[in-house]
């Protein structure tokens, strides 16, 4: 008998508690979704361990949320087994803050424009899909390719997405390494873009393969938007199209899943912008004030790729601190 309880009790011990076989099934989920594998089983309960501890922030966030302290709710995603500091050093890779010397760029005025409450320019055939930049830090690349893309289709009333892979690889010096939506605009300037299509994305820096015979335009320079002037944005955005801008993105990013994103750790000076970015709308909801922007970590981030940062509230992130419409 005292075989029995002692064989019981072991038992017992060993069994995961409910709250380990939920954490367990998210786990093997997560594994799963994002096809993740690990080289080493330390390495697994390392990236186990941080997991768990972002399912708990994002819980403890969206309890917040669900209180009404907060406008914006969180999710797990791709970045789940990242900590904190990882996932800063994948956006901050992208921080640049010496732009590229252009002589074609010109104030856009702003000043007497009438616009609409709210805009988006995506119901208007001027946004291409959302793209995921994977571990390239190419997000400059598609924020330029965003405006460029807009001011296209209402040229020729035909939306084209066009190739970050023909920046990476034939814009010298960025590539995955950062860069501003101004480098894009001189080397299309210089050279022409090629579409998608025929240009591919990789996710990494290779051999340029760019064909002339394939380039679909050429920039002939770009408007730099009022910096620091929300006013303004909104402005070159209701008038013009979806406008390229550059923002400091935070561990508040990391899980964004809906809502309206004030982030209080961010800065607008631009020595800290780290993150391209296309602004394709503007709006209103429950008396706040949001910008609509286009991402570029998938669809399966934010809200179908997208995140609507609060507007009208001190340039918040920087939002309006160094944006550009390039000029057909």
């Amino acid at each position: 008998m005292e075989t029995f309880v002692i064989f019981l009790v072991t038992i017992i011990a060993t069994m995961a508690s409910p709250q380990k076989l939920i954490n367990d099934q998210n786990w093997s989920q997560f594994k799963l979704t994002h096809k993740k594998e690990y080289s080493t089983k330390t390495e697994e309960m390392k990236r186990l361990a941080i997991f768990t501890e972002n399912l708990s922030k994002i819980d403890a966030h969206n309890t917040k949320y669900r209180n009404g302290e907060v406008t914006y709710f969180k999710a797990m995603n791709k970045f789940g087994d990242l900590t904190t500091d990882e996932f800063l050093a994948f956006v901050n890779r992208n921080k640049l803050t010496k732009r590229e010397k252009n002589e074609k760029h010109t104030k856009l005025n702003t000043t007497k424009i009438e616009y609409e409450t709210q805009v988006d320019w995506r119901a208007n055939g001027l946004v291409s899909d959302v793209k995921n930049e994977q571990d390239c830090s190419s997000s400059w690349s598609f924020s330029a390719l965003g405006a460029v893309e807009g001011q296209l289709a209402l040229k020729t009333n035909q939306l084209t997405s066009l190739s970050a892979q023909n920046l990476i690889d034939c814009s010298a010096d960025f590539g995955c390494n950062g860069g501003h939506a101004t480098n894009a605009y001189s080397y299309i300037s210089q050279f022409g873009i090629m579409p998608e299509k025929d240009y591919p994305y990789e996710g990494k820096a290779g051999v340029c393969r760019f064909d002339a015979s394939k380039s679909i335009t050429t920039v002939t320079g770009f408007y730099d938007i009022d910096p620091n002037d929300e006013t303004a944005l909104q402005g070159a955005l209701a008038m013009m199209g979806p406008i390229a801008a550059t923002i400091e993105a935070t561990e508040e990013l990391q899980f964004y899943k809906g809502g309206i994103l004030l982030d209080e750790k961010c800065n607008s000076k631009v020595p800290d912008l780290n993150h391209g970015v296309l602004v394709v709308g503007y709006g209103s909801e429950n008396g706040g004030d949001f910008w609509i922007v286009k991402n570029s970590w998938g669809s399966d981030w934010g809200e179908g790729g997208y995140y609507r940062p609060v507007r009208n509230h001190g340039n918040n992130c920087g939002i309006a601190s160094s944006a550009t419409l390039p000029i057909l």
